[in-house]
């Protein structure tokens, strides 16, 4: 009996998924799985506008709130939203998301993010007086670990590259056009809380 994927199939198959990771996936977003194993990523903060909340998955559906949800909070969303059903023992996440260049991509991209291995450390940068109170003058390194059950993640700082001529009339023109496209009400972090479009700043009639 064949094998159900040859080794050499599999081998090309992993290739391409982590050619897709390197690429940034959608150009307009960075999420933790589009991160490389291999190369990781490199990026900074750009646009100073930053945004936290709760992420809630119910039924395959991400609720989203401004705070911490209490259980009776989760089950009135889920019953204003449609989903369910509620089991009481969802997790509840605390999630970060921010404007960022990256430097593979050549592009800015919302970077959003409430694994426990990437919030840690972001928050420990975020508390460092230096870096916290200029974030932008740093670069951060993404990194990830899939050898495990789960993906581990890390972010570095470390000094940025945004500070050489080259990258830092690049990333501002990148910028400029960013909020040129956004319009006068974008781009905005804050409308992710009422399910509105970050490059835009325009949210939806309500947020469920």
């Amino acid at each position: 009996m064949a094998p159900y994927i040859t080794a050499d199939l599999a081998k090309t198959s992993l290739e391409r998924i982590e050619e897709k990771r390197a690429s940034g996936g959608n150009n307009l977003y960075l999420n933790p799985g589009d991160i490389s194993e291999k190369e990781g990523a490199r990026v900074t903060p750009v646009g100073g506008d930053s945004v936290t909340g709760y992420h809630v998955w119910v039924s395959k559906k991400k609720l989203v709130f401004s705070e911490e949800p209490t259980r009776e909070d989760i089950a009135q969303r889920a019953d204003d939203s449609g989903v369910g059903p509620v089991t009481g023992k969802e997790k509840i996440a605390q999630f970060f998301g921010l404007f960022v260049w990256n430097y593979g991509t050549e592009s800015v991209q919302y970077f959003e993010f409430g694994q426990a291995s990437l919030v840690q450390p972001f928050l420990e940068l975020m508390a460092d007086e230096e870096i916290g109170s200029s974030p932008e003058d740093y670069d951060w390194k993404l990194s990830v670990n899939r050898g495990g059950d789960f993906p581990r993640y890390n972010i570095q700082a470390v000094p940025g590259w945004r500070r050489k001529p080259e990258f830092q009339a690049k990333i501002q023109d990148a910028w400029d056009t960013v909020a040129a496209k956004g319009g006068a009400n974008g781009p905005n972090c804050q409308v992710v809380l009422m399910g509105g479009d970050v490059w835009s700043g325009t949210v939806k009639a309500c947020g469920f």
